[in-house]
């Protein structure tokens, strides 16, 4: 029985191998494993040029493509030793693909050698550095354009993360390659000397350190690249060198902050240093007021014009908008931000600015400031960029914050320095432990005969007398162990008071004792004035009151007697509305229609209502207490309120009042207000001293008053004989009978539009007085 084809030829001597018509490997028997040294599983279904790359170019591959097109070819290689020779044959098959068979006669000298290559392979294929061979590509002028890769080891993509690239050119692995690969390449064959390098592929984004080797003669234009990816140690050393430049700079700026004590020259200062860190042209500072930027301190290159000046905000939306969210603005090419107003665009070409990065100052949730960097040029502004951007604007917004609160405390101890040495009425001291005077100003040192040249650096003891001296020394002793006092005294023909309190330093030790003396004398004298004059008005209140008790005792008797006279009319007119009984003779009366009596009839009964309500508010004792007119008219304005009046009321005075009269009053009021057909939508009420009154004004926006409805608005006698049309209100007699029995009045003022009521209060000096003191809120005594 003959062999199988397939036995016969994997027992062969010679190295065969068989390759289907996309030139993959479909077989290979013992002898190719044997000179090949690698088994049958690596080989068999991977393309012949992925297993064996340096064929590409090669002779072997070469006879391969011709056997691939249906041309058997045969080939004897002579390597460079004398018995080194390789015979290989290459045979089409039926299906398109290449039978291969081959075998190589090898010396003593060629057995070395290949050992010394399988050697070399290893090496090759196990170093951590890229290594490859490639072809540098010339143009028809001679100048070195490309390369294609011959060979690289396993280490090449991990370095360069580029799959398969023999037999490919750098333009077609990476598109616009960096045109200096070819040109170092080139130069090392054109000097024959190896090159080293450090160079960046922008493609890939990688920086590689180079050795580049000329291989063979310069015909060959063959070198050879050991190359090692050291993109993150040129990370690392660019970023520690901006990290040493950085701080370099912010020592810098912080000298330059601390050199500086004026708001303005500090920020004109740092953007100067700034410029030049950034290497800009311009850089400033603008003051954010409303909707406006005022640009104040600029440092800019001296062929760019200057942009300082006040600019609206509102012009720039989008950008306003990112910076008051707190989020910086950065812009790497105005013609490449399409969000940026045409017309901002066009200024920025106008003062030459192409770029710019802006950093927002903000306080308390508000922009307060703005900080800016610009460039003519178009740049990528970098994270490191605005970071110390951010950095330079806080610092310079603290340091401008601590120069301002610097120069307020200095004008504070100028003003209270001032005040020391010119306090009026009064002196200032300062003792230490040693009761050693180390301050003293004022009039009254002055008024003594003294001045703080004879008392700072002496002793309490040295300066005043013997029997004063004990006095003072023990009050200065009581303020340095730590507890205050005060002290009454008269010297030279005036008071004094004088209060003392200890001096403690920033860890609460008691260094020293503060005394404020001042001169009392007026306030004593003004206090017995008032004193006087009180008892005086005291007197004048009470024969007021006294004159007042006699009218009103009159008016009380014409009061009930009217009410006693007008209650038989009311009874009788009541009878004649009544039905009477069938047998009843009819009385004799004026044949009025039934619809008049019952008018005249309500006219009279109200009358007598208000009559009789006069005559109980007449007889009601009064219970006087200082009352805030204010808190009165709140609840009147509470009232008004639910009705849908608006209530507008100025400040009003204190009066001495009782409270329930007054209550009374103003409720009356508040009817009249709020009738129906007066309509009333608005109030305002105010106040104002006149003539020894004061008169708190009530004005409406209702109908108007003519000037008889204003004159008889508070009048009884309208009631019964009114020719005028009735009022709802007219009850408003009660509120004139009240403010007399204060000793004031009540009138209204004719208006054509709206109304106006006035109550005048009697002024009264000591309530008037408590109102200046509440209101100018004097120290104590």
């Amino acid at each position: 029985m003959s062999a199988h084809p397939a036995d016969m030829l994997h027992r062969i001597q010679d190295a065969h191998c068989l390759l289907d018509r996309t030139f993959t490997i479909v077989r290979v028997n013992a002898a190719a494993e044997r000179l090949l040294g690698r088994s049958r599983a690596e080989l068999i279904g991977r393309l012949h040029w992925d297993a064996f790359p340096a064929s590409l170019g090669a002779p072997v591959g070469r006879a391969l493509r011709r056997a691939g097109t249906g041309v058997e070819h045969h080939l004897t290689h002579h390597g460079t030793g004398e018995r080194d020779i390789l015979h290989l044959d290459a045979y089409p098959t039926a299906g398109g693909g290449v039978a291969l068979f081959w075998r190589d006669d090898v010396g003593p000298v060629q057995a070395a050698r290949r050992q010394d290559e399988q050697r070399y392979r290893a090496l090759f294929n196990g170093m951590d550095e890229a290594f490859a061979v490639v072809e540098v590509i010339a143009d028809a002028a001679g100048q070195w354009t490309d390369f294609v890769f011959l060979e690289v080891n396993a280490a090449f993509q991990r370095h360069t993360g580029l799959p398969d690239p023999v037999g490919r050119t750098a333009t077609d692995l990476l598109g616009t390659p960096n045109p200096r690969w070819a040109a170092l390449y080139g130069q090392a064959i054109d000097t024959g000397e190896a090159v080293r390098v450090e160079e960046t592929e922008a493609t890939l984004g990688r920086t590689f350190s180079l050795n580049i080797f000329p291989l063979g003669e310069r015909t060959t234009r063959q070198v050879a690249v050991l190359f090692t990816d050291v993109t993150e140690q040129t990370r690392a050393a660019a970023h520690l060198r901006e990290s040493e430049e950085r701080q370099v700079f912010l020592l810098a700026l912080s000298d330059r902050l601390r050199s500086r004590t004026e708001p303005a020259s500090l920020q004109g200062a740092v953007a100067e240093l700034t410029l030049a860190q950034f290497g800009a042209d311009h850089c400033l500072f603008c003051e954010v007021r409303g909707q406006q930027a005022v640009i104040q301190g600029e440092a800019r290159r001296p062929d760019v014009p200057s942009v300082t000046g006040m600019y609206a905000l509102t012009s720039v939306p989008d950008l306003w908008g990112t910076l008051e969210a707190g989020q910086p603005v950065i812009v790497g090419d105005i013609g490449a931000a399409p969000w940026l107003d045409e017309g901002f665009r066009t200024w920025c070409r106008s003062v030459r600015i192409a770029s710019f990065l802006v950093i927002p100052e903000v306080h308390a949730g508000q922009v307060m400031g703005l900080f800016g960097v610009a460039q003519r040029a178009p740049r990528p502004w970098t994270e490191a960029d605005v970071a110390l951007a951010a950095e330079v604007a806080e610092r310079t917004r603290v340091a401008a914050e601590r120069a301002c609160a610097r120069q307020a405390l200095e004008a504070s101890e100028r003003r209270l320095q001032a005040l020391i040495e010119q306090l009026p009425g009064g002196a200032v001291f300062v003792v230490d432990q040693d009761l050693r005077y180390l301050l003293a100003h004022g009039e009254a040192l002055t008024a003594a005969g003294f001045t703080p040249e004879q008392l700072v650096g002496r002793t309490v003891a040295q300066i005043l007398p013997p029997e004063q001296a004990g006095e003072t020394e023990a009050r200065y002793r009581v303020a340095l162990a730590g507890q205050g006092f005060e002290h009454e005294h008269a010297a030279h023909g005036r008071t004094f008071l004088t209060r003392g309190a200890p001096l403690r330093d920033a860890s609460g030790r008691v260094t020293g004792a503060l005394a404020l003396s001042y001169d009392i004398t007026d306030r004593q004298q003004a206090e017995e004035a008032v004193r006087l004059l009180n008892a005086t008005l005291e007197e004048r209140i009470e024969d007021r009151t006294r004159r007042l008790a006699d009218l009103n005792s009159e008016l009380r008797a014409l009061v009930t007697r009217t009410a006693r006279n007008l209650e038989a009319p009311v009874q009788a007119l009541s009878r004649l509305l009544e039905p009477a009984p069938g047998d009843a003779p009819l009385l004799e009366v004026t044949p009025w229609a039934p619809a008049a009596l019952q008018d005249e009839l309500l006219k009279l009964r109200g009358v007598t209502q208000d009559l009789q309500v006069l005559a109980r508010l007449e007889e009601r004792d009064l219970i006087r207490e200082l009352l805030p007119l204010t808190e009165l008219f709140r609840d009147l304005q509470a009232a008004l309120a639910t009705r849908g009046v608006r209530w507008f009321t100025s400040r009003l005075p204190i009066v001495r009042a009782d409270r329930a009269l007054l209550r009374q009053a103003l409720s009356v009021l508040q009817t009249f207000l709020l009738s129906p057909a007066r309509g009333v939508r608005a109030v305002d009420v105010g106040s104002q001293e006149v003539q020894g009154e004061v008169w708190v004004t009530v004005d409406d926006d209702g109908v108007g008053l003519s000037g008889e409805e204003a004159a008889t608005l508070f009048d009884l006698t309208v009631r019964s004989e009114q020719e005028v049309p009735l009022l709802e209100g007219s009850g408003l007699t009660q509120v004139r009978r009240i403010m007399a029995r204060h000793g004031g009045w009540a009138w209204a003022e004719a208006r054509g539009r709206g109304g106006r009521v006035v109550l005048a209060f009697p002024k009264d000096v000591e309530v008037t007085a408590l109102e200046a003191w509440l209101r100018n809120d004097p120290p104590g005594p």
